[in-house]
């Protein structure tokens, strides 16, 4: 369909048509990186938090051969974990008393989440 002859293709201001074919040419890379975070944030649970002997891991997708590390405060790695499929659990009874760290790469980015371990 040709609208070339409307004369509503002239009721934009300059400014308009710049804001419009702006928004229409240029990527929106906030959307999509505000979907990705969305799926960042539900892409794993870990539970009991906080834990005493055993944490349980739950991930949204598959994993295919991951490692997960558990580093205490002060950076310090503690532990590799392997993970493969959904559901992993964590052996920490040998852990002290404290606040630690559980992370693993997905989509490009590091996630972390804070344990507490409790005696």
């Amino acid at each position: 369909m040709d609208y070339s002859g409307e004369n509503c293709q002239n009721t934009f201001t300059e400014d308009q048509v710049r804001v419009m074919r702006s928004v229409l040419l240029n990527q929106r890379s906030t959307l999509v990186s505000s979907l990705q975070q969305s799926y960042v944030e539900s892409a794993w649970t870990i539970f009991p938090n906080p834990a005493k002997d055993r944490l349980d891991i739950r991930f949204s997708d598959i994993l295919e051969s991951t490692v997960i590390q558990l580093s205490n405060m002060t950076g310090t790695m503690i532990k590799n974990i392997d993970v493969s499929g959904t559901t992993t659990s964590v052996d920490i009874s040998d852990l002290p008393a404290g606040l630690y760290f559980i992370s693993y790469q997905t989509l490009g980015k590091k996630l972390i989440q804070k344990v507490i371990i409790h005696e």
